[in-house]
């Protein structure tokens, strides 16, 4: 969650999209989606 806030800042320095709505909605989104498959996949892939 952390790698995606930090990789969504450079992001939106460059994108013309400036509506916070807008980052509201699919940063965030895209952000919860990856670290909810990390949390659920990791610990079956990660496994010792």
């Amino acid at each position: 969650m952390l790698a995606g806030a930090i990789a969504t800042m450079p992001y939106c320095f460059d994108c013309l999209e400036m509506s916070v709505a807008f980052w509201a909605v699919w940063y965030v989104l895209g952000m919860a989606l990856a670290t909810l498959i990390g949390a659920v996949l990791g610990p079956r892939f990660l496994r010792w």
